[in-house]
């Protein structure tokens, strides 16, 4: 389908971002597009919201976002791309996703701080969710992974000018929602997908994945001896001991609850995925100062995983539309998990709204894509390559790289080069996990300025002087930290 030109009210009239998560030096606009793409001239309009962080020169070249996670907001990651260092003439562009920010579709009674799992929807609460959305399936049948593709496109083309140059980029579910816009449209003139998804990609494995990227990490830890050192034990047995009792640390209100926070730590920016190693030492460890730093952490996570313009509900309607494909497996003996595979699968004989999961869509699109393929990222797989074959498409493996590329220095350098030469493949480069970081990231996650505590003793967190029965008590700590039988303790 040719994007359709819509005898709708052009551009946009920018102001203050009034009640939106976004960063702060963003204008947002409210935005007409139609409600059905597949027929546009008997369809209603919806409205959506956009919003720009205006470039310090000129702007030729515009940059649109979208989010990376299911039911996230396309708004809130301007505020992470705010500090990175673009062109003074790219301007950042994002608009939101159907059923989320403005027109956030919401289930009052389930996402209740008093209700099961609070603001989270929990399995048992899933049925009467989607009874609560049932008077609203004419709209419903409108918000999916298409019409919102279609609303990227179309806003993206009525604010540009004649000389804009327009490059989107997306990784997770954003690239998911960028391949079914390029079905609606081939004029971009550059589109970066990160970690592409394949035809059959399901929210019901996200969880394995995501556990997989932890235990990739460690792996990476196990061969740098900057990390390796500072651990009281190899990070297998760190990993054998947390399986062993997930729920023994009283910084966690269960196993769930510590396996979920250790997923948000994989799945985080590269600053958080480099305190992983330290992060599980800790929750092993577990002595009064691990604990303090632990409950830091949780906190700090759980701010940075809430988008207030987000949707739990249009997760769930995408999610079991779009994306459910197979049954979810355990996660008993997961080291990270959100828990949200296998809660979609118990929920799934509950939700009583008609949708089935729709055949995937794809482009055939010749103008330039560049394809980041990461080392680990949930859901991704390099077979979508094949689906790009032309010249004018490159394909790039970012070994380092676990999640998104283009959280990393080597993924930024790469979407840079892109964007000044998109009909040229970049250099390769390698990203890289810092395990062992600055006073300021560890301050920022765990409330503390060194994420080992003194060097793996955790004790000396406090400040003011060591008095000498505080360093015999580090010793004691030192001594009682597990070895495991058959592995020999590396310093």
């Amino acid at each position: 389908m040719l994007l359709l030109h819509l005898a709708l009210a052009q551009g946009a009239t920018w102001g203050p971002c009034v009640g939106m998560d976004t960063a702060d030096e963003a204008e947002c606009s409210t935005v007409s597009v139609p409600e059905d793409y597949g027929n546009p001239g008997d369809a209603g309009v919806v409205n959506v919201t956009v919003a720009r962080l205006p470039a310090r020169a000129p702007a030729t070249r515009h940059l649109w976002i979208t989010a990376p996670n299911l039911g996230g907001s396309a708004l809130a990651e301007l505020d992470r791309w705010v500090d990175r260092d673009l062109p003074d003439d790219v301007e950042l562009y994002a608009v939101d996703h159907r059923g989320i920010g403005a027109n956030r579709l919401a289930c009052p009674v389930q996402e209740a701080l008093d209700s099961p799992g609070g603001s989270r929807i929990e399995a048992e609460e899933i049925g009467d969710c989607g009874t609560h959305l049932e008077p609203l399936l004419g709209e419903l049948a409108f918000i999916d992974t298409t019409q919102s593709g279609g609303d990227l496109m179309e806003v993206s083309e009525r604010l540009k000018n004649a000389e804009t140059q327009v490059f989107f980029v997306g990784s997770g579910y954003g690239a998911f929602l960028l391949q079914r816009a390029l079905v609606l449209s081939g004029r971009p003139e550059g589109v970066i997908l990160d970690g592409p998804w394949p035809d059959d990609a399901s929210v019901s494995t996200l969880d394995a994945d995501i556990d997989r990227l932890a235990r990739g990490i460690l792996a990476v830890c196990d061969a740098d001896d900057a990390c390796v050192d500072r651990l009281s034990d190899p990070p297998d047995d760190l990993v054998d001991a947390f399986l062993e009792d997930p729920s023994g640390c009283d910084a966690f209100t269960g196993s769930a609850d510590a396996r979920r926070v250790l997923a948000s730590v994989a799945s985080g920016p590269p600053e958080l995925q480099g305190l992983l190693p330290a992060i599980l030492q800790r929750v092993v460890r577990c002595n009064h100062d691990d604990i303090d730093a632990l409950l830091h952490l949780r906190s700090t996570v759980d701010d940075w995983d809430d988008h207030p313009g987000g949707s739990a509900v249009t997760a769930l309607h995408v999610a079991y539309g779009e994306l459910w494909q197979s049954d979810a497996p355990s996660d008993s003996d997961s080291l990270a998990s959100t828990g949200r595979s296998s809660a979609l699968g118990l929920g799934l004989e509950d939700w009583p709204l008609p949708f089935g999961p729709e055949r995937p869509l794809y482009p055939v699109h010749r103008r330039p894509v560049l394809l980041l393929h990461p080392e680990l990222a949930p859901l991704s797989e390099e077979v979508v390559g094949d689906r790009y074959p032309w010249e004018e498409h490159h394909q790039l493996d970012v070994p380092g790289a676990f999640g998104a590329a283009t959280d990393t220095a080597c993924g930024q350098q790469l979407l840079l080069a892109f964007l000044d030469t998109p009909n040229s493949p970049p250099p390769p480069c390698k990203a890289e996990l810092d395990f062992v970081g600055s006073a300021a990231i560890d301050a920022r996650w765990l409330g503390v300025e060194d994420r080992w505590g003194r060097g793996g003793c955790g004790c000396a967190q406090g400040g003011g002087s060591m008095t000498g029965w505080l360093w015999m008590a580090c010793i004691g700590l030192v001594s009682r930290r597990r070895a495991r039988p058959g592995r020999p303790r590396r310093r």
